[in-house]
């Protein structure tokens, strides 16, 4: 199994679902070595298992070196059209100008104008178009990734879901831990990196317009100092606790803490905090623009990450609908990690029964 380089330096939902996968795979029977390196030797390997990132040229060197070397590979897509993202991102980055000119509508359709004619796009083509099988974690990230790269009809897609420890989960976690240390409770939460993806900068307006309390839990991306800056400001506006890292324990007790769990990403697979805080019967506040049907039906609400106001609106409305035992059950019986386990093996099956 591969990922990106700072895949342990800079940690996040992929380094949690490549080490887990790995540890699920192997209780199948499966031998697993995990490596960030580009070039790796592959004798003695069956397949190499790739797990994709859009803005990491190591990911695709790691399939092509599998190409090279004659050993068939899987690639997780973990992909999402980042094209609004990248129109966001001018604003708090160096070419924060051409927002300013342009506005978001037409620097969006610039930047996804230039993304087709990038080499990390080319790359993430090739990546993609190189793989014996691809594993997306929903049918509408199998969509876009069949839509946005032009694949053939043959391609062999298996989708497989994204997963979290639900034996940690079978046992609600207690509240104690987090109310004792910080005196919070009832409070809107939310775990991610600060980063512009994440949006916290939505969130944080809509907690200054509701004036709900809020906790954000993740570590600054050093990658977006603009964008951290800015929620600091805006930090000193609104009720928000902080807390770039929070032991195990504690943000287990935080999710059993929370009114509501808020991921309101430009931008999301599905998320694994969401999974988590829902383990708890946590009320979720999802993104549209991510597969929150396919996941949790009509056990979450999902809202406009561009609209302030309707995310204000869907965080107020489950704050006030109370923890939830259908979504808990639901989300232990159909997203563990066996069961992603059992569906990334299938896939392997399939992928060394064709290479045959």
């Amino acid at each position: 199994m591969q990922g990106r380089a700072d895949l342990y330096r800079l940690t996040g939902g992929d380094t949690t679902k490549v080490e887990k996968t790995a540890e699920a795979v192997r209780r199948l029977g499966a031998a697993v070595d995990i490596s960030v390196e580009p070039a790796p030797d592959l004798a003695g390997y069956d397949l190499v298992h790739v797990f994709s990132s859009t803005d990491d040229p190591v990911v695709c060197r790691q399939g092509l070196n599998a190409r090279q070397q004659g050993v068939p590979l899987a690639v997780s897509t973990i992909y999402w059209n980042n094209v609004e993202l990248l129109g966001v991102r001018t604003r708090y980055g160096r070419f924060r100008i051409l927002h300013r000119l342009l506005g978001l509508k037409n620097t969006t359709r610039l930047r996804g104008f230039l993304w087709r004619r990038l080499p990390a796009f080319r790359r993430l083509r090739s990546l993609f178009a190189g793989a014996g099988v691809l594993m997306p974690d929903s049918r509408r990230e199998s969509d876009l990734v069949r839509r946005d790269f032009g694949l053939p009809p043959h391609t062999l897609v298996m989708p497989v879901v994204n997963a979290i420890d639900t034996e940690r989960f079978a046992r609600p976690p207690s509240a104690d831990a987090f109310v004792s240390r910080y005196g919070r409770s009832g409070f809107a939460l939310c775990v991610g990196r600060l980063e512009v993806r994440k949006n916290q900068i939505a969130l944080l307006q809509a907690a200054a317009r509701e004036g709900f309390p809020l906790v954000l839990v993740g570590v600054p991306n050093p990658k977006e100092p603009g964008y951290v800056a800015e929620c600091r400001r805006m930090m000193e506006k609104a009720d928000v606790l902080w807390l770039p890292r929070i032991a195990e324990e504690e943000l287990y007790s935080a999710y059993a803490t929370a009114a509501v769990h808020v991921l309101p990403s430009w931008w999301e697979t599905t998320g694994l905090v969401s999974l988590e805080a829902g383990a708890t019967g946590c009320p979720l506040v999802c993104s549209d623009r991510g597969p929150i049907e396919e996941y949790f039906g009509d056990m979450a609400v999902s809202c406009d990450p561009a609209d302030v106001a309707d995310l204000g609106r869907a965080v107020v409305r489950q704050m006030q609908a109370g923890r939830s035992e259908r979504l808990r059950q639901h989300i232990l019986s159909n997203f563990g990690w066996d069961v992603s386990g059992r569906q990334t093996l299938a896939a392997y099956h399939r992928l060394l029964s064709g290479a045959r």
